[in-house]
């Protein structure tokens, strides 16, 4: 039961969607003037700061992965990195369980499962710590400009001082602290 359930639940909900969109009617005019109106350097745009993105997590992990005398090749861990990212979008309960989805990409390369949950934790930190405190220090910039009424210059040399700190704090915490 299980089995065909796996293979006709997917089919079932693509039909039923194909369904709604044709019962709609497609509105072809208005696809054509959308794609015609379209700004495609944001998409390459997107598309290059995404590969920035994936290439810098990959680094991260390599350098994670040093700490353990283990190594993954650069390019079999960004094409992991982003089997992990397919992966946890169509699947959101395996987001929760990144740990094990990490542990079983990483285990073929020799990296025990140990490691593999060590370096999902640290990265998991350091990112969550690089999208929190550059958007607290600019919630603080906007309450004191909102506030005292900063000049420009104050603002961005304020952002910059804060920006300057928290690196600072970064790479003395990873000189400093022993995984």
């Amino acid at each position: 039961m299980g089995k065909y359930m796996k293979h006709s639940l997917p089919i079932v909900i693509t039909l039923l969607l194909a369904w709604f969109l044709l019962r709609n009617g497609i509105q072809w005019s208005d696809l054509r003037s959308i794609l015609d109106q379209a700004q495609w350097r944001w998409l390459a745009f997107a598309l290059l700061s995404t590969v920035c993105a994936y290439g810098t997590v990959t680094w991260l992990n390599a350098i994670l992965l040093q700490r353990y005398s283990t190594s993954v090749p650069y390019g079999k861990q960004f094409l992991i990195q982003l089997a992990m990212a397919f992966i946890e979008t169509v699947v959101p309960s395996a987001a929760i369980s990144g740990i094990l989805l990490r542990v079983r990409l990483l285990k073929p390369y020799g990296v025990s499962a140990d490691v593999a949950t060590a370096t999902t934790l640290v990265e998991t930190t350091l990112l969550s710590a690089s999208l929190i405190l550059p958007a607290l220090l600019v919630s603080c910039v906007v309450l004191i400009e909102g506030i005292q009424g900063f000049g420009m210059l104050n603002h961005w040399l304020l952002f910059m001082i804060g920006t300057a700190t928290l690196i600072g704090i970064a790479i003395w915490q990873w000189k400093t602290v022993a995984f």
